[in-house]
């Protein structure tokens, strides 16, 4: 029989999600140009299906989801198909809504970028493996918008707006790989400028200038890209998945990041603290 999770759970859930302290940088204006993306794979569609599934309570969704094998990241949520299953009770009593703004796929890995509702505004990336046609992992990183969901940052942009679906699909290794090696280069202020051709940040925080962007993740409390555990890509747009600390505090840092020939030119993020294995609902990490 499955036990709907306590309400302490969820409380807990509401801490975990980060807002970030204002922080105040010159700007510049910039706009974002149309990108459409009216094809979507089945795998694609399976995935955005399930997360609406907790707004919608239709349980057809979760049949593509492995009932003997289902790994849980969400430390919140408790592990495998019933875990999800009471999630969803939680979530469909409390007047969840469920809305996706971006889907992407990469091999046996679809990750979106999607709009909650529940116990609050929430912002977020959800990542699912497959694995012979079954989804078998999951994976989410989510943060409460400092300014609200339709709250705009210094330079007009919201956490969520933006060019929505992926183009240039014979550039994804090509992105993937200068992203990477970004990364290796961040702290190096000579180099790291070389990637980016101006900025468009969705960091609710942020300005639109690479300056910003370098004084956040070079700023002295904050440990950015510690370790990496996933770059997700297709076609122009480039996801990375990693951990580090912010202000003393283990955090997972989701970063979106889209690229014109070959150059970083906009950006959008979640952050989240990772809370204490006493805490933890599975016993799957948060990686």
């Amino acid at each position: 029989m499955l036990v709907p999770l306590s309400l302490l759970t969820f409380f807990t859930l509401a801490q975990c999600r980060t807002t970030v302290p204002p922080m105040h940088r010159p700007t510049f204006s910039t706009t974002s140009p149309t990108h459409n993306h009216n094809h979507t794979t089945r795998h694609e569609r399976e995935s955005i299906a399930v997360l609406r599934a907790l707004q919608t309570n239709e349980s057809h969704p979760f049949h593509v989801i492995n009932p003997h094998h289902y790994t849980q990241h969400d430390l919140v949520v408790a592990d495998g198909l019933a875990g999800l299953l009471a999630f969803q009770k939680f979530a469909v009593g409390a007047n969840a809504t469920v809305q996706k703004h971006r889907v992407f796929q990469d091999g046996n890995h679809v990750f979106l970028h999607m709009q909650y509702d529940l116990l609050g505004p929430l912002v977020s990336f959800d990542v699912f493996r497959f694995e012979h046609d079954r989804i078998v992992e999951h994976w989410d990183n989510l943060q409460t918008p400092s300014n609200g969901i339709n709250g705009t940052n210094k330079n007009g942009h919201t956490m969520l707006d933006g060019p929505v679906g992926p183009s240039h699909h014979h550039e994804t290794a090509r992105n993937k790989e200068i992203v990477r090696n970004y990364i290796r280069d961040f702290r190096n202020q000579t180099l790291a400028p070389t990637y980016f051709n101006g900025l468009i940040q969705h960091n609710p925080t942020l300005a639109d200038t690479y300056q910003a962007w370098e004084w956040y993740v070079l700023a002295p409390n904050v440990t950015y890209f510690e370790t990496i555990h996933k770059v997700l890509g297709e076609g122009d747009f480039v996801l990375v998945m990693s951990e580090g600390d912010y202000y003393g505090t283990a955090t997972g840092f989701y970063d979106l990041f889209r690229l014109e020939n070959g150059l970083i030119v906009e950006h959008w993020d979640t952050m989240q603290a990772i809370p204490p294995k006493a805490d933890w609902k599975n016993p799957n990490g948060k990686w």
